[in-house]
């Protein structure tokens, strides 16, 4: 993993994407934009790879006439199993997005 910093994982776009929709649904949350930052790096350092990496590698190509991304759920489910050991080991609260990932076009 190439990323040692916040700001360098504020540039990634899987994360301005996870934000937008943060500041969209959350508006009321206390949670600041730095603490899940911190937060997504630490989990990022554990599991070795990059936002964008761990989304990519959370879909299938798509596929000639396809016009949703589809989920690899294996690979959903490992990742969600690591949210959950890091949250066992943590008194953060990590993201959820790797989860119940978006539908990205």
């Amino acid at each position: 993993m190439n990323i040692e910093t916040t700001e360098q994982l504020a540039a990634c776009k899987s994360v301005q994407k996870w934000f937008d929709g943060v500041h969209h649904q959350s508006s009321a949350s206390t949670t600041t934009d730095a603490e899940r930052l911190n937060t997504l790096l630490s989990f990022c350092k554990m599991v070795d790879k990059e936002p964008d990496v761990i989304i990519e590698e959370c879909f299938r190509a798509k596929k000639e006439g396809d016009e949703w991304k589809h989920i690899k759920f294996k690979v959903r489910r490992k990742y969600s199993d690591q949210i959950d050991q890091a949250q066992g080991d943590s008194q953060t609260q990590l993201p959820t997005y790797l989860k119940t990932p978006p539908n990205w076009h």
